[in-house]
């Protein structure tokens, strides 16, 4: 079963935007697993701030933070960063988007090391086609929970607000 954790802030800052993307594509991401999708990955604060400069759109929500946490089954980085790009298809018409593989260790229950991989997807909040805000809502976000189960062949996930 996977998990998407959608996370936003309206009140966040430039800041936040930037930590944000050193945390997808930088801190935990395993080495060279990361991409982007309408963006160069490394120069994104800078093309995502000069869409929102453009379109006269720098204050509220700077961006929309998935979290998607694959089924235990997924294990290859490789697949992961695949699984990603596919992923990020769904909204790659209308936003720039970053996003990095990272993966979690943790003692399971009987004392053996079990890990899983998860993807950071940061979205810009504002369209480069049009300048419009990013405004799903509810039903939306299932869809686009029916694009990942399609992408991900497992039809069993969870959404966390």
């Amino acid at each position: 079963m996977g998990l998407l954790k959608i996370i936003t802030k309206p009140d966040a800052d430039k800041e936040y935007l930037l930590n944000c993307f050193r945390y997808a594509i930088a801190g935990h991401t395993i080495s060279g697993c990361y991409g982007g999708v309408n963006v160069c990955p490394e120069l994104a604060y800078q093309q995502m701030m000069a869409v929102k400069q453009y379109y006269g759109k720098t204050s509220g929500n700077q961006l929309i933070h998935f979290v998607i946490c694959l089924n235990k089954n997924v294990f290859d980085e490789d697949d992961a960063l695949g699984i990603a790009y596919r992923i990020a298809e769904y909204y790659g018409n209308r936003y720039q988007i970053i996003f990095g593989v990272h993966r979690n260790e943790r003692t399971g229950t009987y004392g053996q090391m079990t890990s899983y991989l998860h993807i950071h997807m940061i979205i810009n909040s504002v369209s480069f086609v049009d300048g419009r805000m990013f405004a799903d809502n509810k039903g939306d976000i299932q869809k686009f929970v029916k694009h990942i189960k399609d992408v991900t062949r497992d039809y069993s996930w969870k959404i966390k607000y």
